[in-house]
């Protein structure tokens, strides 16, 4: 049976977005990797005991993930309305977590 998804504070989710736009604008790959560290650390909090740990490629593949969905949604209706929160589940992150 399908967990619930997990709901990120606006806080939180404010933060992850902030930082996946300096992650894409960073210059380098120790920069990127400080950056998805960071959120890696703030996500552990939120994940539940039974799931598997996020690695620092899942925090990197998310980033990817949503500048793709993003973009996509921006070229559809040519604006993207301000994230307040985002949800860990519906597949999204059991998908990069899983196997």
């Amino acid at each position: 049976m399908p967990s619930e998804p997990i709901e990120l504070p606006p806080q939180v989710a404010k933060a992850f977005v902030r930082d996946k736009r300096a992650f894409f604008k960073a210059k380098d790959q120790l920069k990127q990797d400080e950056i998805a560290a960071r959120q890696l650390h703030a996500l552990h909090a939120f994940q539940r005991p039974r799931e598997k740990k996020l690695r620092l490629a899942d925090v990197k593949q998310m980033f990817l993930q949503m500048r793709d969905t993003i973009s996509a949604a921006a070229r559809r209706s040519g604006k993207v309305k301000a994230v307040t929160g985002l949800r860990i589940g519906d597949g999204f992150l059991r998908q990069l977590t899983s196997g």
